[in-house]
């Protein structure tokens, strides 16, 4: 591989050590100065809680190693501007793991803006339903500590989808419905709709939480059509102009539904493959 697992560190020693043997990991510790002092690392992956963030990147940043950071990077702008400084003074690079951003059917829908067959990007409509526990609980997560805590734990991903396509999020206005008690006595929104201005367009997130149905899709509508991903599904579809004004909607139609039962059955054709372990 492209990369070597050298170190591993918690706090919670034995399972760390749990870690390196299931993983082979030759060195093991319970404090990052001590693993800092003992190794040489190029690039620590931080996973910490999200409020030691901050804290644990910027001790690798000040001991010379690069850093990839679990989301949220940070849980203040004030904090992420400190590491993003520290970054810059010592000439390290810093990572945050988008990861919705590198999904297939997202790099497909980049892919195809980048074609220029849609023309310009206007508007992101980006959704995420997400199923949750909210009625018994327990709710010990750290997303469950604060009404905020929630969005901070799943907004960085469609807003790294959103910055992709349209740019720095410059305004923003948020309605938020659903109130109710958590377990633990925690007030909690189940359903937040934001509109974002951005450099380049315009953006709308949706999240839900609690319901029973799994759903994370982008709709990006641009000057010359438009296009859709369906994250959880593993399909995607698009419509553009043509000349062919009055079998414009049939063709479209017809090419969509042929494209979305193939990927489907590709997508079945995956999984079975993946249960069976020939894939």
């Amino acid at each position: 591989g492209f990369a070597e697992l050298v170190a591993v560190c918690d706090r919670d020693v034995p399972k760390a050590k749990a870690f390196q043997q299931k993983w082979g990991v030759a060195g093991v510790y319970g404090s990052v100065d001590e693993m800092i002092q003992n190794e040489k690392l190029d690039v620590v992956h931080v996973l910490l809680p999200p409020t030691a963030h901050g804290q644990g990147a910027l001790a690798c940043i000040q001991n010379g190693c690069h850093v990839f950071v679990e989301k949220p990077f940070c849980v203040s702008s004030a904090e992420s501007r400190r590491v993003i400084d520290a970054g810059r003074e010592h000439g390290r690079q810093i990572g945050v793991n988008h990861n919705l951003t590198f999904m297939p059917t997202i790099l497909r829908l980049l892919d195809e803006i980048r074609s220029c067959r849609l023309g310009g990007v206007q508007h992101v409509s980006v959704g995420f339903n997400l199923p949750m526990k909210l009625a018994s609980g327990p709710h010990t997560h750290w997303m469950f500590a604060s009404p905020e805590h929630i969005i901070l734990e799943v907004a960085p991903h469609p807003v790294s989808v959103v910055e992709r396509l349209v740019g720095r999020v410059t305004g923003a206005g948020t309605a938020i419905s659903g109130k109710r008690t958590l377990s633990n006595g925690q007030t909690f929104y189940s359903s937040w709709q934001s509109s974002l201005a951005c450099e380049r367009g315009t953006a709308q997130l949706s999240f839900e939480f609690g319901g029973h149905y799994r759903g994370t899709t982008v709709h990006v509508i641009c000057q010359d059509g438009e296009a859709f991903a369906d994250v959880v599904r593993n399909t995607f579809r698009l419509s553009e102009k043509t000349p062919y004004y009055r079998t414009e909607n049939l063709r479209d139609a017809w090419r969509n539904g042929l494209a979305v039962f193939g990927q489907g059955v590709r997508n079945f054709g995956a999984q079975i493959s993946g249960m069976l372990g020939v894939a």
